[in-house]
C-alpha cells in the first residue's frame, strides 16, 4: 500500500474512533481545544500519529488541568496491529482507569 493510502486509512480509522466516542462522551472544547469528558470529568482526546501509524490519548485530570494545558500523553495503539474493535476496546480501558 501507497504511504498516502496509508496515511489517509489511518485518518479514517481514527475518525472512526473519534465517532464511537461520541456516543458514549461528550464532546466539549476547552481554551478552543476540542475534547471528551468522562464521567470521572477525565478531558481526552484521541490524536495520530501518522508517521508511526499510531493513535495515542491525551489527557487531563479535570478542567483545570484542561484549561491549563496540562494534557498527558497515554499509551500508544499501532494501527497496522489491530482491528476497528481492540482499538476501541483499548483505548476504552484506558479512559476508564
Amino acid at each position: 500500500m501507497a504511504s498516502t493510502d496509508k496515511s489517509s486509512k489511518y485518518i479514517e480509522r481514527v475518525e472512526s474512533l473519534r465517532n464511537e466516542l461520541s456516543e458514549k462522551y461528550e464532546l466539549c472544547e476547552v481554551d478552543g481545544k476540542k475534547c471528551f469528558r468522562s464521567e470521572k470529568d477525565k478531558y481526552f482526546w484521541p490524536f495520530l500519529f501518522v508517521e508511526w501509524g499510531a493513535v495515542g490519548i491525551e489527557y487531563a485530570q479535570g478542567i483545570r488541568e484542561a484549561m491549563l494545558n496540562r494534557f498527558e500523553d497515554g499509551d500508544l495503539y499501532y494501527l497496522d496491529e489491530m482491528d476497528d474493535e481492540a482499538l476501541l476496546s483499548a483505548v476504552l480501558q484506558e479512559i476508564e482507569q
